[in-house]
């Protein structure tokens, strides 16, 4: 069994993409407080085996609600900053509207003291040089549900070079 094939059946539109450790998920319908916690919990375990850290890109434009309440990203941030012993990660959220940006703010300014890096982003051209990937693998849609997509090292190359990395544009 593959590294994330527990994620992607557990959550759709969730892909790994192995050659950048990048672990995008981009969730419909409702996010709240339970559906949050399947999600730390599964972090916490394919972190506590020790292989390669890996980093994050939560894309929330697909959400129809968020029903996380305030003390829930509290405990959460609190939670993640104590468990998490890895080397420094970055972990991008991408969100169009308020609600979503708002809690992913609140959620990066209370991780300030954690080695997982938080931003928050309106656009995914900059999440995507933030985090030194192609804007290319945060935006291709999912096949099935979810998918290990991986381009080629012809198309990475090319998106690399269409895509250089730079400073980040966070909100």
């Amino acid at each position: 069994m593959k590294r994330f094939d527990t994620l992607l059946k557990a959550f759709p539109r969730s892909r790994y993409h192995q050659d950048f450790r990048l672990l995008s998920w981009q969730p419909e319908g409702v996010l709240d407080d339970e559906r949050a916690d399947r999600v730390v919990e599964f972090l916490e375990f394919e972190e506590a085996k020790g292989a390669a850290p890996f980093h994050r890109y939560t894309d929330l434009s697909k959400l129809s609600h968020i029903q996380l309440s305030l003390d829930h990203v509290f405990t959460m941030a609190r939670r993640r900053t104590k468990s998490y012993r890895g080397s420094a990660v970055k972990s991008a959220f991408f969100a169009v509207r308020l609600i979503g940006l708002t809690i992913a703010k609140m959620y990066q300014e209370l991780m300030q003291d954690a080695p997982i890096e938080v931003c928050v982003f309106r656009d995914r051209e900059a999440a995507a040089n933030w985090l030194g990937v192609p804007v290319g693998i945060l935006t291709a849609p999912p096949v099935s549900g979810s998918s290990l997509e991986v381009p080629s090292r012809v198309a990475r190359a090319s998106l690399r070079r269409a895509h250089p990395a730079s400073r980040p544009q966070p909100i």
